[in-house]
């Protein structure tokens, strides 16, 4: 964390005195105790995260599968607390199966994922988590925690384009890095409110994780196996908590779970297989 932080420290953040409280004033960044960055440079940060992945991973070059994946992250980012972001949804082309969101509303996930899927609810759960992470600042709040914990209460970024780059390069790094056990958890939870809002089964997140464990025999790189993580168990105990409060059953996660599923619940099968077929 100090080698990461220290991208910070080049970019002409400085420290200073501690601050009550934190605040935004005119460009400055307060990082005790609250990191605050506003919406328009969160936005910008995450643009250029998005620049460096796609620059480093290439983009899946299919049209009606972009498009579709397109429409069902936005349908959902439509319900959620920050519908006015620019939410963008991105398939990379890589046999790894992952997904991640940039703040700002920047949210990918890899052919690797969708070719695991089963149909659209899974589909809608993986996009519905990493949904939450952006909804809930997330990545911001990683920012602000590697900033108190090297001391740091205040930085000037304003709108400079070298700085934005910089932060950029540390948001995705500690994106990729992973949220930890407590956010891991609270955007499934967040994830089974947004599918279930739109009359998705919010069970099939959970059977997208169980299916991916149970393939690679241990925890799969989505559940980023670090000791900061949550388990599967521990994942799948807080969604069916989740989904048990929105009239759900609850249950494996796709192992035999009691939870009520209506074909229509699991979404839209031939829309699902017409635009995933390029990967069958």
């Amino acid at each position: 964390m100090r080698r990461i932080f220290a991208a910070l420290v080049m970019i002409g953040l400085a420290g200073a005195a501690p601050l009550g409280c934190g605040r935004v004033v005119e460009g400055v960044l307060t990082a005790a105790p609250a990191f605050l960055i506003g919406e328009s440079q969160e936005i910008a940060i995450g643009l250029q995260g998005a620049r460096e992945i796609v620059a480093e991973t290439p983009i899946y070059p299919d049209p009606r599968l972009a498009g579709y994946v397109q429409r069902l992250g936005a349908r959902v980012a439509a319900t959620t607390e920050r519908a006015d972001l620019p939410w963008t949804f991105t398939v990379l082309r890589s046999d790894e199966p992952d997904a991640f969101a940039l703040p700002g509303g920047y949210v990918f996930l890899t052919t690797g994922m969708i070719k695991r899927m089963r149909d659209e609810a899974e589909l809608v759960g993986v996009l519905s988590h990493e949904i939450g992470h952006i909804t809930s600042r997330h990545a911001l709040e990683l920012i602000r925690q590697a900033a108190v914990a090297q001391g740091l209460t205040e930085a000037v970024i304003g709108q400079d384009s070298g700085a934005t780059a910089l932060l950029a390069n540390v948001v995705t790094t500690l994106v990729l890095r992973g949220y930890g056990r407590s956010k891991e958890i609270e955007a499934d939870q967040l994830g089974a409110r947004y599918a279930a809002g739109l009359g998705f089964d919010p069970q099939a997140l959970g059977d997208m994780l169980t299916r991916l464990e149970l393939e690679s025999g241990g925890a799969p790189a989505w559940l980023a196996p670090l000791s900061t993580h949550p388990t599967l168990d521990e994942r799948l105990s807080a969604l069916n908590t989740t989904i048990a409060t929105l009239g759900g059953g609850g249950g494996g996660g796709g192992t035999g779970g009691t939870g009520t599923r209506t074909p229509s619940s699991r979404g839209d099968g031939q829309a699902f297989a017409a635009a995933t077929a390029s990967l069958r």
